[in-house]
């Protein structure tokens, strides 16, 4: 998975500034909207702790569809869920082989 990220980050050339973690922009956007934590569980078809997981960096590696669920609940672009969900991946260490 980090290799993935890796690439996904090269692909894109960068990440553009000011995307936070997911947990972080999870929190501003439903915060923004003005939305309970069971709201958006509700609207995204989670649950209120795994919603509050997400947010405070304990669930990592969300699925596509999660990403999704959450984007179209919060009324946050996608791209930038995922984008900010890469930033909450660690970064990948150097290969010592290559």
């Amino acid at each position: 998975m980090l290799e993935l990220a890796a690439a996904v980050r090269e692909e894109v050339a960068a990440i553009p500034e000011g995307v936070g973690s997911l947990g972080e922009e999870l929190y501003r956007a439903r915060e923004t909207a003005r939305l309970s934590l069971q709201e958006v569980a509700d609207r995204s078809g989670f649950t209120k702790s795994h919603v509050w997981e997400l947010e405070q960096g304990r669930s990592r590696n969300p699925t596509v569809r999660a990403i999704a669920n959450l984007s179209a609940a919060l009324g946050v672009p996608f791209h930038r869920l995922a984008e900010a969900a890469l930033n909450s991946l660690p970064s990948p260490t150097p290969n010592k082989e290559a």
